[in-house]
């Protein structure tokens, strides 16, 4: 049987902080995913603003 992934609950803090940044920054490298599944709880109107701040247009995810 294949081992799961753990999925890794990421919460932004103070949406005027750096967490964001240092999560999507984090998470624009591919190897974090062959260890974990994270999930940011954040609005996505949120992780946007940041994302594009830091221009990271080519960070993908999904939202729910």
């Amino acid at each position: 049987m294949a081992e799961q992934k753990p999925i890794i609950g990421i919460t932004n803090g103070d949406i005027n902080g750096v967490g964001l940044e240092i999560i999507l920054k984090t998470l624009s490298d591919h190897r974090i995913m062959e260890f974990c599944s994270p999930v940011i709880y954040s609005s996505a109107r949120t992780v946007s603003f940041h994302r594009k701040a830091i221009n990271l247009a080519n960070l993908n995810y999904t939202q729910i």
